[in-house]
């Protein structure tokens, strides 16, 4: 470390016990003691001791978190990894290795595309529903595994991606119809319209399953509400 760190934007204790640590090794290469307070800690060198032992608490945690986890692993292995490297400390020194840390990375990604059918299955945030499958298969990628291992299978996807462009284009419609004859500007009706009939047809659907009909979606493209009859 050639340079002083600087403090910039430090929010969180963490952050600051990382700068607490790397301003001592910064001083220690100048020949001098710490010089810094910590929390509620005065004295230099034992601010810079519970600053080393916050990081390494919470290094130990993230690794007990990956090691349950049921979300992606990214953020905790990262820390770890730069943890270890920042102090030059061997993984075994917190009670890990690399091999393992690879396998919770997959882990995780496993558990993320479990997450992210299990969403898709039960239809919620359909906003961004077509969007779900694309997710699944990102992570069973980067976790190296397979639809089948998380009890899918190419056939369900297909259906649920037809599921999610129905549901979708019947909350553009409903949104749109919420609008339309109210006078607003620039709402593009009828480019909606357009995404409603795209969906549809990636549904494979008509427009009587989503509640409308080719007439109502004329007058919708046009900002304006059909008339009951």
């Amino acid at each position: 470390m050639k340079t002083k760190p600087k403090i910039l934007d430090l929010i969180t204790q963490e952050e600051i016990a990382a700068y607490i640590i790397s301003h001592g090794l910064w001083r220690k290469m100048r020949g001098k003691k710490p010089s810094l307070s910590f929390m509620d800690e005065k004295n230099p060198a034992q601010a810079l001791m519970m600053a080393e032992k916050m990081l390494n608490d919470q290094t130990l945690y993230y690794l007990k978190w990956a090691r349950h986890t049921t979300d992606s692993n990214e953020n905790r292995i990262a820390h770890i990894r730069n943890y270890c490297k920042t102090f030059n400390l061997p993984l075994s020194k917190i009670g890990t290795s690399e091999e393992e840390l690879d396998l919770l990375l997959k882990k995780g990604y496993l558990a993320e595309a479990k997450n992210w059918l299990s969403s898709f299955r039960k239809k919620s945030d359909y906003y961004d529903l077509i969007k779900h499958d694309a997710f699944i298969i990102k992570f069973l990628k980067l976790a190296g595994a397979t639809l089948e291992d998380i009890g899918s299978c190419d056939d369900e996807i297909d259906t649920l991606k037809k599921i999610g462009y129905a549901l979708s284009a019947k909350r553009v419609l409903n949104t749109y119809k919420s609008l339309a004859g109210k006078g607003y500007a620039d709402m593009q009706y009828e480019h909606n319209v357009k995404i409603i009939k795209e969906y549809l047809l990636k549904a494979g659907s008509t427009v009587f399953t989503i509640g409308t009909s080719e007439e109502e979606l004329t007058a919708l493209s046009k900002g304006e509400l059909l008339e009951a009859v």
